[in-house]
Formats: C-alpha cells, sequence, structure tokens
C-alpha cells in the first residue's frame, strides 16, 4: 500500500514542478540530484571525478506512457553515454527497463533497452563487497 502512495506521488507532475522550480525543493534535492540536464549531469561528474570519485548517473522517474516517451527516455541515455565517453567519465549510468516502456510493451522495451547496452561504454565496473574490478 506505501509502495503504491509512493510511486503516485512520483508521477505528479505538480510535485515534481514544485521540487526542480522552487528554493526549498532545490535546496532539498541539491545533495541527491545533479540537475534536470545532461549538460548538469556531466558537470556534476567531472566535478566528483576530480575528487577522485566515479559516479553512477540515474535518470529520475519510473514509467513512460507510450513507445514515444520510451524512444525519447532511450535517446537521453545515448546522448549522456556518448558525452561520458567522449569526455571519458569515470561513470555509469542506471538503466530502468520502465524507461525503456517495459510497462508499454515488453518486446519493444527489449528492443530499446537492448540498442542503448549495445552502446560502446568508457568502462565497465563489477561492483561487490571488495574494491572494484575492472573488466
Amino acid at each position: 500500500m506505501l509502495r503504491a502512495v509512493f510511486i503516485s506521488l512520483s508521477e505528479s507532475r505538480s510535485l515534481r514542478a514544485a521540487a526542480e522550480k522552487t528554493w526549498i525543493g532545490q535546496r532539498l534535492s541539491r545533495r541527491f540530484v545533479a540537475g534536470t540536464t545532461i549538460e548538469d549531469a556531466l558537470t556534476a561528474t567531472k566535478a566528483m571525478n576530480q575528487l577522485r570519485l566515479s559516479v553512477s548517473v540515474d535518470n529520475l522517474g519510473e514509467n513512460v506512457a507510450n513507445a514515444d516517451e520510451a524512444r525519447h527516455s532511450a535517446q537521453l541515455y545515448h546522448q549522456l553515454l556518448d558525452q561520458m565517453q567522449a569526455q571519458s567519465l569515470n561513470a555509469n549510468v542506471s538503466l530502468k527497463l520502465t524507461h525503456m516502456g517495459l510497462d508499454v510493451d515488453e518486446s519493444m522495451a527489449y528492443e530499446i533497452a537492448s540498442g542503448v547496452v549495445q552502446q560502446p561504454l568508457p568502462k565497465l565496473e563489477i561492483f561487490s563487497q571488495s574494491p572494484p574490478v575492472p573488466v
């Protein structure tokens, strides 16, 4: 029941707008959210890399409502990965299958997600309890 409440809140456009555009929303989320654009994410990634920290970039949100939104979400991931590779950033992305349209059409989501994961990545690491192991 509580999960359903949080999912409903996460899908609220008015709450998202308040979090992104109001002073209090920005102040509360600043520690966890680098920004709302690819450039914001890249700038924050560069800053963390300068501190010798690796970064995991997460496109916030959950579900998409149709195929066009799923393709748009995949395009954002492609752009982000292109820039991460071009700038040799020490980072990865968190890919959500619901962003790729899993709740709309499973076969479409598989096709879109396959295209994203086939894109060359700057570095792949396997994380465990011990230090990262480059692959």
